[in-house]
C-alpha cells in the first residue's frame, strides 16, 4: 500500500519493523512537511509511532529504533491494556480457541508457540519476578496484531476489487471503541482484536469501511453498497455489537 499526504501536511506511511537486542518492533512512521526536525517516539495504547521530517531516509528511523529498542519495548509493556491473563485461561482466535499458558525459560528471550490448541508463552530468563502477567499480555497481544494484519490484508485484498475501492494505505491500530475507520486520506485502519473474531465478522467490518471509500456517511447509498457485498450484514453486524474482547 502506498503512503498519503494528508492536508495537514503528513504522510503516513506503511508499518515498519526493526530488531535488536532479541526484540521485534513494529512501528509506524508518520512524516512532516511542517517544521519538524528531529525524529521522536510515541507508544501509546501498545501502538510504537515514529514521527519524522519528510527528508529523513528510512534507514536513519530504523537505526534510531534500534538504538532505542530496549526502551521502547518497556514501555509497550507498560502500555498494554490493564485486564489481568490467567494461566489456563481460554482466549478466542478467528474461529476457535486456545487455552494460555505461560513457564519460565532459561532463553534470551521470549517467545510463543501455539499447538494443539494450547498457546505457551515461554518467558525469558530476563524477566523480573512479579512482571510475569504484564510481559505475557504484552508478548500475546503484539501476537495477536500480527495475525489480524494477516487476516486484515487478505479480506481487503479480495473485497476491494468486489467493491471497485481500493485504500491509500492499511493500518492495523489498538482502537478501544472502533473496529475499524476510514479517514479523509483514503487510508483503513482496523482494530487489532479483529484476529478474534470469525471470518464473517471480519469480512463486515472490511466490507464497511471500503464502502466508506466510496460513501463517506451512513447515508442510504452507502449500506446500499454494504447489502450489495453482504445481504446479510445486520445479522453480521448485530453479532460483531455482542462481542466481548478479552484483552
Amino acid at each position: 500500500m502506498r503512503s498519503a499526504l494528508s492536508g495537514r501536511g503528513e504522510r503516513v506511511e506503511a508499518l515498519r519493523h526493526a530488531g535488536a537486542d532479541g526484540q521485534s518492533i513494529s512501528y509506524e512512521v508518520i512524516r512532516s512537511a511542517n517544521r519538524r526536525r528531529t525524529i521522536a517516539i510515541c507508544v501509546r495504547d501498545g501502538s510504537v509511532i515514529v514521527r519524522a521530517p519528510l527528508h529523513v531516509a528510512g534507514a536513519e528511523i530504523e537505526a534510531f529504533i534500534q538504538r532505542r529498542t530496549s526502551w521502547i519495548a518497556s514501555a509497550l509493556v507498560d502500555n498494554v491494556p490493564a485486564r489481568v491473563l490467567a494461566q489456563g485461561q481460554v482466549l478466542p482466535l478467528a474461529n476457535g480457541t486456545f487455552t494460555l499458558v505461560w513457564e519460565r525459560s532459561t532463553q534470551p528471550r521470549n517467545t510463543l508457540v501455539l499447538r494443539d490448541g494450547v498457546m505457551t508463552v515461554r518467558l525469558a530468563a530476563s524477566v523480573p519476578i512479579g512482571t510475569e502477567i504484564s510481559v505475557v499480555t504484552a508478548q500475546l497481544s503484539r501476537w495477536y496484531v500480527e495475525r489480524a494484519r494477516e487476516r486484515v490484508d487478505e479480506a481487503v485484498q479480495r473485497w476491494a476489487p468486489v467493491l471497485g475501492s481500493t485504500p491509500a494505505a492499511v493500518f492495523v491500530r489498538n482502537q478501544r471503541s472502533r473496529w475499524g475507520s476510514c479517514a479523509r486520506d483514503g487510508s483503513l485502519r482496523f482494530n487489532w482484536r479483529l484476529a478474534m473474531v470469525t471470518d464473517a465478522l471480519l469480512d463486515y467490518v472490511v466490507v464497511h469501511e471500503l464502502a466508506h471509500l466510496l460513501h463517506p456517511n451512513h447515508s442510504p447509498a452507502f449500506w446500499s453498497e454494504v447489502f450489495r457485498a453482504l445481504p446479510d450484514y445486520d445479522k453480521r453486524r448485530a453479532e460483531l455489537k455482542r462481542f466481548s474482547s478479552p484483552l
